[in-house]
Protein backbone atom coordinates (compact mmCIF):
# COMPACT_ATOMS: atom_id res chain seq x y z
CA UNK A 1 0.00 0.00 0.00
CA UNK A 2 1.35 3.41 -1.05
CA UNK A 3 0.15 6.69 -0.52
CA UNK A 4 -0.23 9.09 -3.67
CA UNK A 5 0.66 12.14 -2.40
CA UNK A 6 4.04 12.76 -4.85
CA UNK A 7 6.47 11.36 -2.70
CA UNK A 8 7.37 10.07 -5.12
CA UNK A 9 3.49 8.42 -6.81
CA UNK A 10 1.27 11.14 -7.58
CA UNK A 11 -2.34 11.61 -7.06
CA UNK A 12 -4.41 10.11 -9.97
CA UNK A 13 -7.52 12.12 -10.80
CA UNK A 14 -10.74 9.94 -11.32
CA UNK A 15 -13.52 11.79 -12.13
CA UNK A 16 -14.33 14.07 -9.33
CA UNK A 17 -12.21 12.39 -6.97
CA UNK A 18 -8.97 12.13 -6.38
CA UNK A 19 -6.61 8.81 -5.56
CA UNK A 20 -5.49 8.92 -2.20
CA UNK A 21 -3.73 4.97 -1.81
CA UNK A 22 -2.72 2.67 -3.97
CA UNK A 23 -1.72 -1.42 -4.00
CA UNK A 24 1.19 -2.84 -5.89
CA UNK A 25 1.38 -6.58 -6.61
CA UNK A 26 4.70 -6.59 -7.48
CA UNK A 27 8.08 -6.63 -4.37
CA UNK A 28 6.82 -3.98 -1.95
CA UNK A 29 10.51 -3.21 -1.18
CA UNK A 30 10.88 -1.44 -4.86
CA UNK A 31 8.28 1.27 -3.46
CA UNK A 32 9.75 1.52 0.01
CA UNK A 33 13.40 2.52 -1.67
CA UNK A 34 11.79 4.64 -4.16
CA UNK A 35 9.89 6.42 -0.91
CA UNK A 36 13.37 6.21 1.07
CA UNK A 37 15.13 8.09 -1.86
CA UNK A 38 12.65 10.48 -2.93
CA UNK A 39 12.24 11.76 1.36
CA UNK A 40 16.09 12.22 1.34
CA UNK A 41 16.48 14.33 -1.80
CA UNK A 42 13.64 16.50 -1.15
CA UNK A 43 15.07 16.87 2.72
CA UNK A 44 18.67 17.21 2.00
CA UNK A 45 18.34 18.58 -1.16
CA UNK A 46 19.89 15.94 -3.35
CA UNK A 47 20.35 16.28 -6.72
CA UNK A 48 17.85 14.18 -8.55
CA UNK A 49 21.27 12.17 -10.40
CA UNK A 50 20.38 9.47 -7.45
CA UNK A 51 17.60 7.77 -9.08
CA UNK A 52 19.84 6.98 -12.03
CA UNK A 53 18.20 7.01 -16.04
CA UNK A 54 15.28 5.44 -13.89
CA UNK A 55 12.50 6.07 -16.63
CA UNK A 56 10.02 3.30 -15.54
CA UNK A 57 6.67 4.07 -13.41
CA UNK A 58 5.29 1.12 -11.04
CA UNK A 59 1.77 0.28 -12.31
CA UNK A 60 -0.22 1.10 -9.20
CA UNK A 61 -4.02 -0.07 -8.52
CA UNK A 62 -5.66 2.38 -7.05
CA UNK A 63 -8.22 1.11 -4.40
CA UNK A 64 -9.11 4.80 -1.90
CA UNK A 65 -10.37 8.09 -3.22
CA UNK A 66 -11.21 11.08 -1.86
CA UNK A 67 -13.00 14.06 -2.59
CA UNK A 68 -12.47 17.48 -0.60
CA UNK A 69 -15.96 19.09 0.22
CA UNK A 70 -17.81 21.34 2.15
CA UNK A 71 -20.74 21.08 3.93
CA UNK A 72 -22.53 23.33 6.00
CA UNK A 73 -19.81 25.43 6.52
CA UNK A 74 -17.77 21.98 7.87
CA UNK A 75 -14.66 21.27 5.69
CA UNK A 76 -13.75 17.79 5.11
CA UNK A 77 -13.06 14.84 2.93
CA UNK A 78 -15.97 12.09 1.28
CA UNK A 79 -14.29 8.88 0.85
CA UNK A 80 -14.83 5.96 -1.46
CA UNK A 81 -13.41 1.98 -2.46
CA UNK A 82 -12.27 0.88 -5.51
CA UNK A 83 -13.20 -2.31 -6.31
CA UNK A 84 -11.35 -3.74 -9.37
CA UNK A 85 -11.85 -6.53 -11.57
CA UNK A 86 -9.75 -9.68 -10.69
CA UNK A 87 -8.66 -9.50 -14.02
CA UNK A 88 -7.00 -6.27 -13.48
CA UNK A 89 -5.36 -6.80 -10.51
CA UNK A 90 -4.03 -10.24 -12.30
CA UNK A 91 -2.64 -8.05 -15.07
CA UNK A 92 1.22 -8.23 -15.77
CA UNK A 93 3.51 -5.78 -13.22
CA UNK A 94 5.97 -4.56 -15.91
CA UNK A 95 6.31 -1.17 -14.88
CA UNK A 96 5.01 1.35 -17.78
CA UNK A 97 7.33 4.45 -19.05
CA UNK A 98 7.85 7.78 -17.76
CA UNK A 99 6.14 10.25 -20.66
CA UNK A 100 5.53 14.04 -19.82
CA UNK A 101 1.63 14.99 -20.10
CA UNK A 102 0.70 16.40 -23.92
CA UNK A 103 -0.95 19.44 -23.62
CA UNK A 104 -2.86 21.77 -26.57
CA UNK A 105 -2.21 25.34 -26.78
CA UNK A 106 -4.17 26.68 -24.32
CA UNK A 107 -3.39 24.12 -21.86
CA UNK A 108 -0.32 25.13 -22.32
CA UNK A 109 -0.38 28.48 -21.92
CA UNK A 110 -2.08 28.25 -18.68
CA UNK A 111 -0.08 26.27 -17.21
CA UNK A 112 2.51 28.40 -18.25
CA UNK A 113 1.04 31.03 -16.24
CA UNK A 114 0.31 28.77 -13.14
CA UNK A 115 4.23 28.16 -13.81
CA UNK A 116 5.35 32.13 -13.29
CA UNK A 117 2.04 32.96 -10.91
CA UNK A 118 1.60 29.85 -9.06
CA UNK A 119 -2.23 30.33 -8.77
CA UNK A 120 -4.36 31.55 -11.72
CA UNK A 121 -7.98 33.02 -9.98
CA UNK A 122 -10.91 32.14 -12.13
CA UNK A 123 -12.67 35.54 -13.13
CA UNK A 124 -14.60 37.07 -15.61
CA UNK A 125 -11.24 38.04 -17.63
CA UNK A 126 -9.77 34.30 -17.49
CA UNK A 127 -13.37 32.86 -18.33
CA UNK A 128 -13.49 35.17 -21.63
CA UNK A 129 -10.18 34.25 -22.32
CA UNK A 130 -10.59 30.29 -22.41
CA UNK A 131 -14.27 30.71 -24.03
CA UNK A 132 -12.38 32.70 -27.00
CA UNK A 133 -10.39 29.80 -27.59
CA UNK A 134 -11.98 26.72 -26.72
CA UNK A 135 -15.79 25.48 -27.11
CA UNK A 136 -16.45 25.22 -23.91
CA UNK A 137 -15.00 26.28 -20.28
CA UNK A 138 -15.82 23.52 -18.02
CA UNK A 139 -14.99 21.33 -20.47
CA UNK A 140 -11.57 22.60 -20.26
CA UNK A 141 -11.46 22.90 -16.52
CA UNK A 142 -12.10 19.01 -16.44
CA UNK A 143 -9.44 18.37 -19.12
CA UNK A 144 -7.20 20.31 -17.61
CA UNK A 145 -7.67 18.90 -13.67
CA UNK A 146 -7.58 15.18 -15.17
CA UNK A 147 -3.83 16.55 -16.53
CA UNK A 148 -2.96 15.44 -12.65
CA UNK A 149 -0.55 18.51 -12.35
CA UNK A 150 -3.31 21.42 -11.50
CA UNK A 151 -6.41 21.49 -9.67
CA UNK A 152 -8.79 23.76 -8.78
CA UNK A 153 -9.66 25.03 -5.67
CA UNK A 154 -13.15 25.49 -4.91
CA UNK A 155 -12.54 27.24 -1.15
CA UNK A 156 -11.43 30.40 -3.87
CA UNK A 157 -11.27 29.42 -7.06
CA UNK A 158 -8.26 29.54 -8.32
CA UNK A 159 -5.94 26.56 -10.33
CA UNK A 160 -2.95 26.25 -8.70
CA UNK A 161 -0.30 24.04 -9.52
CA UNK A 162 -0.13 20.04 -7.84
CA UNK A 163 3.58 19.61 -8.54
CA UNK A 164 7.18 20.80 -7.02
CA UNK A 165 9.12 21.67 -10.05
CA UNK A 166 6.77 21.52 -13.04
CA UNK A 167 8.36 22.21 -16.46
CA UNK A 168 7.14 22.98 -19.87
CA UNK A 169 8.50 22.12 -23.37
CA UNK A 170 7.63 22.88 -27.21
CA UNK A 171 8.88 19.58 -29.34
CA UNK A 172 7.99 18.21 -32.26
CA UNK A 173 4.94 16.25 -31.33
CA UNK A 174 3.34 19.41 -29.51
CA UNK A 175 3.09 20.89 -26.02
CA UNK A 176 4.43 18.58 -22.93
CA UNK A 177 4.60 19.37 -19.34
CA UNK A 178 5.89 17.20 -16.43
CA UNK A 179 7.49 17.01 -12.80
CA UNK A 180 11.00 17.68 -12.84
CA UNK A 181 11.80 17.14 -9.09
CA UNK A 182 13.80 13.52 -9.58
CA UNK A 183 14.81 14.52 -13.06
CA UNK A 184 12.48 12.68 -15.08
CA UNK A 185 10.93 15.08 -17.34
CA UNK A 186 14.69 16.16 -18.23
CA UNK A 187 16.08 12.67 -18.76
CA UNK A 188 13.04 12.25 -20.78
CA UNK A 189 13.86 14.83 -23.20
CA UNK A 190 17.54 14.20 -23.19
CA UNK A 191 16.56 10.82 -24.40
CA UNK A 192 13.84 11.01 -26.82
CA UNK A 193 15.65 14.06 -28.62
CA UNK A 194 19.33 13.06 -28.52
CA UNK A 195 18.61 9.67 -30.07
CA UNK A 196 16.19 11.44 -32.75
CA UNK A 197 19.42 13.71 -33.25
CA UNK A 198 22.23 10.95 -33.79
CA UNK A 199 19.63 9.09 -36.03
CA UNK A 200 19.43 12.07 -38.50
CA UNK A 201 23.25 12.25 -38.71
Amino acid sequence: MVKLNGIPYCTIKNSDYYNILASYSNNPLLLLLEVIWTRLSYKFKIDSSIFGEDMEVEKLNPFLGGLPINREGMKGWEYYFINLEDEKLEEGTDANQWEPVYLNETQFIVIQELCIKGQIKIDKDFIKFIKDRESNFMKFINCINETGLVFLDKNDNTLKLLTDNLQTAVTPEGFVAGENKSGHFTRWLNKKYKKENNNAL
